[in-house]
């Protein structure tokens, strides 16, 4: 089915120079890999690289050659001057990476192999581990914490991310006008027809009235929000927290069955264009690319049939608009972060740049899909029999890592985003696993206490947290140590390890913990402070 697939959707593509499945597939994961850099240019000099890089490569007809210099060189980076430290989809992005570039190699050993022909090799692969990605973030997020609505990461989102996006402005405009005027001009794209029989007039006062309700209903919350009986906050953290888990741990499996993967794919392209407003565009951006894989070849046909839009007087295919509305954010970021000049709420501005982005690449689909005359549905399959053996050993690899927490490794980045799980000591707070019946190494049980510490003074990094009162691993408090070392900071502080009490007025140079280069565990495990008690509060 896929090779008739690949001979479908690309039945109006086959022209030199056209895009064509993989083209597209390799420029949606590449735009992703740009917004993750560019979210908050961090690292400007290495950010303007890969800028430059992308947009060459996305801008000439793409091959697998060109892919592999970008895989290769966006591995390297992370590997080198990020990893272990990095997010839970930056490291989805490295086993994506390592994969693809295994199955570019192998696809050049194949005879007449094309650029399609690798793309099929890799499908299986791409939609199994999203599948994988979704079901175990579920799968970490089934605690007693995240059903707790004192600490829920459910609620921790609402509370921290969408009601403050609601009251935030953007270039001086109150953000609800934003997204009310955004909501009644996706309606009249994908109503239109009915629309347009209407006078001019009318539909003007239609868009404008819905955007007034919306502006009106998205006050009188935000006013009364406050005045919530804590019962009724509580129910409803508690049942986003149920919508979450259904989603990630029941969807994702779901997304197995062909006839399924559509409501699947809706209803997580809505949940990544609402978290994409309060800032996880980088993560939005790869999850759109992965779910385009799941779209059937009838559908398919939609984008590839109408690949262009009007940008004035001239056609732009749908995904050079989306790179390039992307590619404008990725400015608009720079302007803000580095340049400093205050353009308002970054995250919802732009959360709504993808979102107007995607909608302008599948348009086509979300046409059909509400009109009378809606195309079948027909899914695309995981597995074939043409799909080589050796992915199923990258799955596993996912998949192990994924499981790190329960085997006593790794805490953080390991696709448990948000998800208040804890493993640290003899129990867990996983409703399965509460025992740790899987624990082998005893890496999370090895900790130092913090009792006295500037934190001000200590901050090094992006990732820095807090320490006075918290428990940390040895070897996340090496890895602070070593940063310290490298910072040339002086940092005093007294902590408990194994039960002895230690006092430094520089624990940087301290005979005992000096740490002036990392082995190899601290070159692989990341992991999160330890809460010496009471429930696991929201850390990323």
């Amino acid at each position: 089915m896929d090779k008739k697939m690949n001979k479908d959707i690309t039945k109006s593509n086959s022209h030199p120079g056209r895009l064509n499945y993989f083209s597209v597939f390799a420029i949606l994961y590449m735009t992703s890999f740009m917004c993750e850099m560019t979210e908050n240019w961090k690292h400007p000099g290495f950010t303007w690289f890969f800028v430059f890089l992308i947009t060459a490569l996305v801008f000439t007809q793409i091959t697998r050659l060109k892919f592999l210099l970008f895989l290769l060189s966006t591995t390297a980076y992370v590997l080198i001057f990020r990893f272990p430290e990095v997010a839970n989809h930056v490291n989805f992005i490295l086993f994506l990476n390592l994969s693809l570039i295994v199955c570019i190699f192998y696809s050049w050993q194949q005879p007449n192999s094309t650029d399609e022909d690798y793309l099929q090799i890799m499908l299986p692969f791409l939609r199994f581990s999203l599948v994988l990605v979704y079901f175990l973030a579920g799968f970490h997020k089934f605690n007693q914490d995240f059903f707790n609505p004192n600490v829920s990461c459910a609620g921790g989102l609402l509370v921290t991310g969408f009601i403050p996006m609601l009251t935030s402005k953007v270039l001086g405009i109150p953000s609800i006008l934003f997204l009310a005027g955004s909501l009644a001009i996706l309606i009249g794209k994908l109503w239109g027809n009915s629309l347009r029989s209407l006078p001019r007039q009318v539909q003007f006062f239609l868009l404008t009235l819905l955007t007034l309700i919306a502006v009106i209903l998205g006050s009188v919350f935000l006013k009364m929000q406050g005045q919530f009986p804590v019962g009724f906050k509580a129910a409803i953290v508690i049942s986003l927290a149920i919508v979450v888990i259904l989603w990630e741990l029941v969807g994702g499996l779901l997304l197995i069955v062909p006839r399924f993967q559509g409501l699947i794919l809706l209803f997580s392209w809505v949940m990544h264009a609402s978290l994409a407003l309060i800032g996880f565009v980088d993560f939005g951006t790869l999850a759109f690319a992965l779910l385009f894989v799941f779209i059937p070849p009838n559908y398919l046909n939609l984008l590839f049939d109408n690949p262009h839009v009007k940008l004035g007087k001239y056609n732009i295919h749908r995904v050079y608009g989306y790179f390039l509305i992307l590619l404008l954010g990725s400015f608009l970021s720079l302007i803000h972060y580095r340049l400093n000049i205050d353009l308002g709420d970054m995250n919802l501005l732009n959360g709504l740049l993808l979102d107007f982005a995607e909608v302008i690449f599948i348009l086509p689909i979300l046409q059909n899909l509400c009109s009378a005359n809606r195309l079948p549905w027909t899914g695309v399959p995981l597995w074939t029999k043409d799909t080589p053996k050796f992915t199923s050993i990258l799955i596993l690899l996912v998949f192990l890592y994924a499981m790190t927490p329960y085997l006593g490794l790794r805490t953080a980045g390991n696709f448990s985003m948000f998800s208040n799980l804890r493993t640290e000591g003899e129990t867990s707070n996983h409703l399965l696993l509460a025992s740790n019946p899987l624990k082998i190494w005893g890496y999370q049980e090895d900790v130092v206490e913090v009792l006295e510490i500037d934190d001000e003074a200590a901050k090094v990094g992006h990732k820095y947290r807090p320490l006075k009162g918290y428990k940390l691993p040895v070897i996340e408090f090496k890895k602070l140590i070593y940063k310290w070392t490298k910072a040339n900071y002086t940092v005093p502080m007294t902590f408990i390890y194994d039960d002895v009490t230690y006092s430094s007025q520089d624990i940087v140079n301290d005979p005992t913990w000096r740490t002036p280069k990392r082995n190899w565990e601290m070159y692989l495990m990341d992991f999160r402070i330890i809460q010496p008690e009471g429930p696991n509060q929201c850390r990323w």
